[in-house]
């Protein structure tokens, strides 16, 4: 059967990878890392369209290695997945690579957090200008469109925390 698959989605800076380490360190939920800041920090140079399907194929290869590794535990915290990533493609270059949207809908994900944009922007190598709320509604859409359970964490990080402690605990992980 393996894991529950949880994954964290949202705009830019606001608090998904914080939240993920949180999650880890007090609830004992291993979470995977985000491809995307992964390659883009490894560049000397902005990201590129060029940079979409790597992105993406990377984010697939993460995916499936972080659950072959942790196939054993009862859930599993993704810090994004491909869906994040065709969305922010969509968002920056105007596309998504031939087939991606397929490999979306072959992986089944349990459940969806949609982080709002409350916290404050932290310009970084990975993040372009501060569009969070247009980039919240699109995610909001993106999840609606392809009818996924998710369920929006608004407020600090320690509200947030609360939250997904709620949400483990009502599905018996925690």
């Amino acid at each position: 059967m393996g894991p529950r698959k949880i994954v964290f989605i949202g705009p830019e800076c606001s608090g998904k990878s914080s939240l993920a380490k949180s999650t880890k360190k007090d609830l004992g939920i291993p979470c995977s890392e985000e491809y995307a800041r992964i390659y883009a920090e490894a560049l000397d140079r902005e990201l590129v369209e060029d940079d979409a399907e790597k992105i993406m194929q990377g984010q697939l290869a993460l995916e499936d290695e972080f659950l072959t590794e942790n196939r054993k535990e009862k859930a599993v915290i993704f810090d994004t997945n491909i869906l994040s990533s065709i969305i922010y493609s969509q968002w920056y270059y105007g596309f998504v690579p031939p087939g991606i949207e397929d490999e979306l809908m072959m992986r089944d994900y349990d459940q969806y957090f949609l982080f709002a944009p409350e916290l404050p922007w932290v310009p970084d190598r990975a993040r372009g200008v501060d569009r969070r709320e247009e980039q919240f509604e699109v995610f909001k859409k993106g999840l609606e469109d392809r009818g996924v359970p998710f369920q929006v964490l608004r407020g600090s990080q320690e509200a947030r925390l609360h939250a997904l402690k709620g949400y483990f605990e009502r599905n018996e992980i925690i």
